[in-house]
């Protein structure tokens, strides 16, 4: 799970934010949950793909839509959502790293 989260923070790093004229123009970049999710799947037609707890007690949840966009959100315990990276072309890698070792 630690690589995912790191593989998942890095493209949220290395990413370029992805947003319209009228969204810059809009402070959408936190938020109370439901708000979130709803203008996710709203605007972009994003839903809940990942998801994964932060070493701080938040959680890291990861949304994409089919056309490849994607959002990276950090949800506090509060409720509070905040836009932690945005961009196009996710792409789902399932392999070796993602296994579970045998027991």
């Amino acid at each position: 799970m630690n690589r995912i989260l790191a593989a998942l923070g890095a493209v949220a790093l290395l990413s370029t934010p992805v947003a319209t004229a009228a969204e810059a123009d809009r402070d959408i970049s936190c938020l109370q949950r439901d708000a979130l999710v709803d203008y996710l799947d709203r605007a972009f037609q994003e839903g809940r793909v990942a998801e994964g707890e932060l070493s701080n007690g938040n959680r890291l949840l990861l949304f994409a839509s089919r056309k490849g966009t994607w959002t990276m959100v950090e949800l506090a315990n509060d409720g509070q959502g905040c836009i932690a990276g945005s961009g196009n072309g996710l792409r789902a890698l399932i392999g070796p790293a993602l296994r579970r070792p045998a027991s």
